[in-house]
């Protein structure tokens, strides 16, 4: 089998754009120049009298989060593939913001769950921590800090396996400033009158 030379000019030339298109976009390198009052600039364009800076990748606290997702108890038994099961979080309503003074949260989620022989039992993971494992539909959480969280459910049948996991839910918590908490009328504040 031999290939013309029109075809194997056109694999050279396919394969050098998917090579192209495989390069990463924070591949490019930054320069750093020290001006003459004494300021650094950084920049993407080579300049007279600037030297290259090593960019390491950095990852969010959030991406981590994210990635962790697949290191949450992932030992479960076969399951009964006649079952069908699904679980959903109903509240926090996905990217919700939700004021709290105490950090008092009331999770709950939903079930559907079909030919499973026993009752189904669930572990709820915040902030990829296991935080209740039950019987339960809702619990609520307390103390929690300021800033953002993350919810999910797994759902398991009585031996162990799972049956379904939740997607993950991202809600806010806001808190009062400690500095100035007068504005939360809620606690007895005068929202900011004296």
């Amino acid at each position: 089998m031999s290939l013309s030379l029109s075809k194997c000019f056109a694999l050279v030339v396919t394969g050098s754009l998917l090579l192209m298109l495989a390069t990463p976009s924070h591949a490019q390198q930054i320069y750093k120049k020290r001006n003459a009052d004494g300021s650094v600039t950084y920049t993407d364009q080579k300049q007279a009298g600037a030297e290259e800076v090593k960019v390491e990748t950095v990852v969010s606290e959030f991406a981590t989060l994210k990635r962790a997702d697949s290191a949450i108890d992932t030992n479960s038994l076969e399951r009964d593939e006649s079952v069908t099961a699904s679980v959903s979080i109903t509240s926090p309503r996905h990217e919700q913001t939700i004021r709290d003074n105490e950090g008092d949260v009331t999770v709950s989620w939903q079930d559907q769950v079909e030919n499973l022989d026993g009752d189904p039992q669930f572990k709820l993971y915040f902030n990829n921590q296991l935080t209740y494992e039950g019987p339960a539909n809702s619990i609520t959480m307390s103390g929690l800090p300021r800033g953002e969280h993350r919810l999910m459910v797994r759902m398991f049948d009585e031996q162990g396996a799972t049956l379904a996991q939740s997607s993950t839910v991202t809600f806010y918590l806001h808190q009062a400033s400690v500095l100035n908490p007068a504005i939360n009328n809620a606690q007895g504040g005068t929202g900011g009158q004296n």
